[in-house]
């Protein structure tokens, strides 16, 4: 059994009473279960790189940064989740303005990856493990 997650994983002082924050806390005021919620940042990549059109983020679950400097933050936090027992879907927030950005399913999601080429552009393909490791 996974555990409930606790709801304070965004800031609900800029939030409009109908936003998916005031809506979540109001879940878990009632009893319950409250929703899967994490958090998107943003961060520019490292200055003097070739391609400034890009971005890395990290995802925050839980009070717990799950992702860092991800430049696929919904399949790489659905593996970390499904790796952590859970299940179902996951509301993705912005960390800064607290909208919704995007509604991952773990089970699905955990099995793509996005990928970028010149003749096919943007599209997801079957996520194999690096057989190197990950990098530090």
């Amino acid at each position: 059994m996974t555990s409930i997650p606790k709801t304070a994983d965004f800031s609900v002082e800029s939030a409009s009473p109908t936003s998916p924050s005031q809506q979540v806390i109001a879940v878990a005021v009632r009893g319950h279960d409250t929703p899967l919620i994490a958090t998107l940042t943003a961060k520019r990549p490292p200055e003097g790189n070739h391609r400034e059109s890009w971005y890395l983020y990290d995802v925050e679950f839980n009070g717990e940064i799950v992702v860092r400097d991800s430049k696929d933050a919904e399949c790489d936090l659905a593996r970390a989740l499904q790796g952590r027992g859970f299940k179902g879907t996951v509301r993705v927030l912005d960390a800064n303005t607290g909208k919704h950005r995007s509604t991952v399913n773990i089970a699905k999601a955990a099995k793509l990856t996005v990928q970028e080429n010149r003749s096919e552009g943007l599209r997801f393909v079957k996520w194999r493990p690096n057989p190197y490791g990950s990098c530090p």
